[in-house]
């Protein structure tokens, strides 16, 4: 008695814990037509008629995007009264339930006329610069110099030091302040307190990266090198 007890409990909180899912299917062969006046409980089906072939599964089936109506400007999708496409998990987890976006419906789009007419003067900016700007504002930019020699830093430091950290720039990109002086003889103030530069990621889009001045004696990199070959 116990163990069944235990059975029907652990089948009742199974039930609970059940998801139904729809499944399109189709007949291997088709059922013929009746003649007409022929009573349809009179006829029987074959097991053959009963052989079925799996034509969609609805859970598994990709939501793919929706067109929505932004009611506010959404940093990376668009500006307010923009019409945008963007993937349903998005739109029914994140901007539907916040009213940021709203279904394009003509009430909307009349209400929001005023802001669709201006849409055209404002600037696109693309969500993958906006998660570049994301990432390069979290970084923290090490610039390798030669200490025993003289030099002063330029744009060409801070492209070779992105380079190293896998990051493509031109020279063009890279806003150097004038009045940042950085030579081999301040260098240490540079050291322990990052220093801004800015990087210019598309006409619209720029962010401030911070960095710092790295020393390194290329003797005393070359003799270890020498000394690691030989163990080799």
């Amino acid at each position: 008695m116990f163990t069944n007890k235990l059975i029907l409990n652990y089948r009742s909180a199974n039930l609970s814990f059940k998801k139904f899912y729809t499944c399109i299917v189709e007949r291997h062969e088709k059922v013929s037509l009746l003649p007409k006046g022929v009573d349809p409980r009179k006829y029987n089906l074959k097991s053959r008629h009963f052989q079925y072939k799996l034509v969609e599964c609805t859970h598994i089936k990709k939501w793919g995007n929706i067109d929505v109506l932004l009611t506010e400007y959404v940093e990376g999708i668009g500006h307010k009264g923009e019409i945008v496409n963007v993937p349903r998990h998005t739109a029914y987890y994140d901007l539907l339930p916040a009213r940021l976006a709203v279904y394009p419906t003509e009430e909307y789009l009349e209400m929001f006329s005023e802001e669709r007419e201006t849409l055209s003067t404002k600037a696109k900016v693309s969500p993958f610069a906006m998660k570049t700007k994301e990432e390069l504002s979290k970084m923290v930019l090490d610039i390798p110099m030669n200490v025993n020699a003289e030099w002063t830093l330029v744009k060409d430091n801070i492209r070779i030091a992105l380079r190293y950290k896998k990051i493509m720039c031109d020279n063009d990109s890279i806003d150097l302040d004038q009045d940042l002086d950085v030579t081999n003889k301040n260098w240490k103030e540079f050291n322990q307190e990052p220093f801004l530069v800015k990087i210019k990621i598309n006409d619209y889009v720029s962010t401030d990266i911070k960095c710092r001045i790295v020393p390194i004696e290329l003797e005393k990199l070359w003799e270890d090198f020498s000394a690691f070959n030989k163990t080799i």
